[in-house]
Order: C-alpha cells, then sequence, then structure tokens
C-alpha cells in the first residue's frame, strides 16, 4: 500500500432499493440500479449500474483509497461457484482480472466460493488504493464492477428487497 499524507476528500454515495416507509408492505426498485449475471457471463466483470462516482483531484500525485459495500444475492449453492467485486478507476479496471484462475485471472473466491452458506443475500466489503499520478484539476470517474465464476446466477441489489450498496472515494496527499 502506498504511503500517504494527509486526508483531502470523500466522496461517496448510496445506490439501489428503497425501502418500506411507515404503513407501506412494498419495496421499490430504483430503476437501473440492479444487475443480474446469469450462469454464461462467466470469468468478466461488469460495471455495477448507478454506483458511478465523478470527482476533480485537488493535489497532483494524490492516492485514492476505494472502498464499497456491496449487496449480492446467489440463487444457488456450492459447486465452485464464486464472486468477486472490483473497480473501474479513470477507465482503468482494478483490483480484479478478467479471466478464469487457470489463465491468470482471479480466483472468484471473495464470496460463495463452493460453499452452501451464501445461498440469498449478503454484502462484500472490498478495497482497494490507486496511485495513478494525476495532475490537480483532472476529472475522475469511477464505479464498482462485479463478477462470478460458476453456474449460479449473481444479482447485485436484488429486485423487491431493500438492498442497496455504498462506494467512497478518499483522496490522501502524497508524502
Amino acid at each position: 500500500m502506498a504511503s500517504t499524507g494527509r486526508h483531502l476528500n470523500i466522496w461517496g454515495k448510496r445506490w439501489g432499493n428503497v425501502g418500506k416507509t411507515g404503513f407501506e408492505d412494498t419495496y421499490s426498485n430504483t430503476p437501473g440500479d440492479q444487475l443480474f449475471l446469469g450462469s454464461s457471463d462467466n470469468y468478466a466483470y461488469y460495471d455495477c449500474p448507478g454506483s458511478e462516482i465523478s470527482f476533480t483531484t485537488t493535489i497532483t500525485g494524490g492516492i485514492y483509497l476505494l472502498r464499497c459495500d456491496v449487496q449480492s444475492y446467489l440463487t444457488s449453492t456450492g459447486g465452485g461457484n464464486g464472486i468477486n467485486y472490483c473497480f473501474r478507476f479513470n477507465g482503468t479496471q482494478v483490483g480484479g482480472t478478467n479471466g478464469s484462475s487457470s489463465a491468470a485471472g482471479d480466483t472468484w473466491q471473495r464470496g460463495g466460493h463452493g460453499d452452501s452458506d451464501h445461498v440469498g443475500c449478503f454484502s462484500i466489503n472490498r478495497m482497494y488504493v490507486v496511485q495513478p499520478g494525476l495532475t490537480a484539476g483532472t476529472t475522475v470517474t469511477a464505479n464498482v464492477m462485479a463478477g462470478h465464476w460458476g453456474s449460479a446466477e449473481l444479482y447485485h441489489n436484488y429486485p423487491n428487497y431493500a438492498t442497496y450498496s455504498d462506494f467512497y472515494i478518499e483522496e490522501f496527499a502524497p508524502l
């Protein structure tokens, strides 16, 4: 991990579904804030709709901590299925590699790998540090990405539940 100086900024967002309020007995899906990956969408990461953050750097050579707490839903158990999350920062995928583990890709073992207790809804937290060498005043976009391996179907922000996800980017000065 890169050594950092003082903390400069934090940007964040929450996206997903709206839960019950008052006497309502239903949940409200936020259009476009869900992602479904079927059994054929293996060994690759896909952008999570609604997760994008845009910001302007305030220092040259800044260091950025990317953090997310994402809601996942697997439809079946075990059998070598695994899921993982990574990020896209300024157009570059970071913290995850497309491809099977035998082809120098991810091991896909962040959650659900061959284990029966990850059926249904659960949360995964990820963090990743980038030091891209940007100048002050650069506009950056970043988002969360989801991927999986195996025959299970993966939902991000499962519809009809009160699930939501959080994404934060912290900016630090270099030493």
